[in-house]
């Protein structure tokens, strides 16, 4: 919850007003959606990791409002050919910031009867 008060009072005119749209966005989002109902990719990149912690910091603010304790969940896509240092920080920020993270060993689509099929299975049951 801290780390979301600190991005909303962020004084730099540059990135203030682009944070506090992307916190809007994602706040709408879980408003409107619920928290079983918003998740993100999350590969370990320098975009993953500002869309994880944007998320992280919204999370939190929506579980202090509402009294309840929920995180995003995130969804890796395994590659083989990944460099060792990403699978290490994708394990680091796992265990670093307690994330749920869901990880498939096949892409997001695939080619089946020569058509393209998205494989993501259902995350949430509700």
């Amino acid at each position: 919850l801290q780390f979301y008060h600190a991005l909303r009072s962020c004084k730099d005119q540059y990135i203030s007003s682009h944070l506090n749209k992307a916190l809007d966005s994602l706040s709408d989002a879980l408003r409107l959606y619920g928290p079983n109902h918003v998740f993100s990719s999350y590969n370990g990149g320098k975009d993953a990791d500002v869309i994880m912690h944007l998320l992280r910091a919204v999370f939190a603010k929506y579980s202090d409002e509402r009294g309840v304790n929920v995180s995003p969940e995130m969804v890796y896509f395994y590659n083989p050919d990944e460099f060792e240092e990403v699978t290490e920080h994708i394990e680091r920020s796992k265990t670093l910031y307690n994330l749920n993270i869901t990880t498939y060993d096949n892409g997001i689509v695939e080619v089946r009867d020569n058509e393209t099929v998205l494989v993501l299975p259902s995350l949430f049951s509700s």
